[in-house]
């Protein structure tokens, strides 16, 4: 473990908010530790929250993920890029017409924060919304085009190109698929996910958190550790290659750094003894 002198210890906060891919688990199967960690923490009286840039899933869908892996937690406990972007929407917005290329949650979201959804081709649209589309085709990036040259405008449930999948293996994610349509049409997408200051302000704001309180554990720098530093939490990254020191580019230096959750755990363990 690295810890900056000065720094808290693992146990010194009340919260604890978990990316999920990459970090709890990697496509189907759990991260070591995992579960012995979100146990032990929930059992000593932490708040275990998880804060993920998945817009595939809903959070019941996540929580019986999370089952199946022997990790009990609530769907009130999971937030995720795609409730994000619908309520900033509304929020920024009012209701708005949305043509959506994304899976059904992602439309369901839309339309649960007052947004009339329509098909695709329906260039009558104020936005294009784009998640993560597991039936992602070429006639889908046309109908995507079409509706940016039509005057709609571009949002994203989130930029990152791809997520750690089963044994590390890149699954594309949002941003690549975001990317070909901004390569056609030269428009910049905007999203409102992590490392966005939305995606922790809003949770911050919700729970009534003490951003002090609170440790940010995830897999991505770019996301979980600048995104998290900015909003004024401490982070904990995990970092399974081995990567010496925090890239020059990267403002914020995260506050642990461990190889993965097994790590954090027998940390923790220590220092309950």
């Amino acid at each position: 473990m690295e810890l900056f002198p000065g720094m808290n210890g693992l146990l010194d906060y009340s919260t604890y908010i978990f990316d999920l891919d990459g970090c709890v688990y990697f496509g189907p199967e759990p991260a070591q530790g995992a579960s012995g960690l979100i146990s032990l923490l929930s059992g000593l009286g932490k708040r275990v929250l998880f804060l993920s840039n998945n817009s595939t899933h809903s959070p019941h869908e996540v929580v019986q993920k999370l089952q199946s892996m022997d990790i009990h937690v609530l769907a009130s406990d999971i937030h995720l890029a795609s409730t994000l972007l619908a309520r900033y929407l509304h929020e920024t917005h009012g209701s708005l017409r949305l043509a959506v290329a994304g899976e059904k949650f992602l439309h369901k979201e839309m339309a649960r924060f007052d947004h009339t959804v329509v098909p695709l081709d329906d260039t009558s649209a104020d936005c294009l919304v784009m998640g993560r589309y597991l039936s992602f085709t070429f006639d889908c990036l046309v109908e995507c085009v079409r509706q940016l040259e039509s005057g709609g405008h571009f949002y994203v449930t989130n930029l990152d190109t791809h997520h750690p999948g089963p044994e590390g293996a890149r699954q594309p994610e949002t941003g690549a698929l975001a990317a070909a349509v901004s390569a056609v049409t030269g428009k910049t997408p905007f999203s409102v996910g992590k490392p966005f200051p939305y995606a922790f302000t809003s949770l911050l704001n919700d729970l009534a958190l003490d951003s002090r309180d609170c440790l940010m554990i995830g897999d991505s720098l770019n996301t979980d550790v600048q995104g998290a530093g900015n909003a004024g939490l401490d982070t904990c990254w995990l970092n399974p290659g081995g990567a010496s020191e925090t890239p020059s580019d990267q403002p914020n230096s995260p506050t642990f750094t461990f190889p993965g959750l097994a790590e954090v755990l027998a940390t923790v363990q220590q220092e309950v003894r």
